[in-house]
């Protein structure tokens, strides 16, 4: 059986690691470990993607391996060592293949005045609905109990005139779930 898992990481850490990969750096701990995250198959198995320091950092450049370990944490085998930090590291153990895609997450820079302008509109949107329904139930007379028929009444007028405003009211609901 195949197995396969994506390991999301943010751009600077896939530029980091791999120019770590790419030519030594005097400051990579010898034999070390620069980075180690692990993705967690479906069988319980877990493959850990490693950039290990080299025996001589100022001279030899980090390298990448995957590690697969059973549930219990018992190594199980690893990959063949390389330079390629963004790949897909694949290991056969038995009859199962593992296989672990390292990939730059996507980052979505958020536009705050964006993100104010939509509170803005909402907070207008929220206060308008709730005074529609508020003056469509007073003018039904329904605010005491026992006027289900009134409310009712009220609550289609209300969705009536919310229909004024948005024609395609189910689709904006749904768009605004969404």
């Amino acid at each position: 059986m195949i197995y396969a898992k994506i390991l999301h990481v943010d751009s600077h850490t896939a530029e980091q690691m791999q120019q770590l990969c790419d030519r030594a750096h005097s400051d990579v701990r010898k034999e070390g470990c620069e980075f180690d995250e692990e993705v967690t198959f479906e069988d319980g198995c877990r493959m850990s993607i490693q950039v290990c320091g080299p025996n001589d950092p100022s001279q030899e450049s980090c390298w990448v391996q995957g590690v697969l370990y059973d549930a219990d944490g018992t190594e199980l085998d690893c990959t063949e060592v390389n330079d390629r930090f963004l790949d897909v590291h694949t290991i056969c153990h038995g009859v199962h293949e593992y296989r672990c895609l390292v990939q730059v997450r996507e980052e979505v820079e958020p536009d705050d005045s964006l993100t104010e302008e939509y509170a803005k509109l909402a907070l207008e949107g929220a206060n308008t609905v709730a005074k529609l329904i508020a003056n469509t139930v007073w003018a039904y007379g329904a605010w005491d109990r026992g006027h289900e028929t009134q409310l009712a009444e009220a609550m289609k007028s209300v969705k009536d005139q919310l229909l004024l405003l948005v024609p395609d009211l189910d689709a904006a609901i749904d768009a605004a779930l969404d």
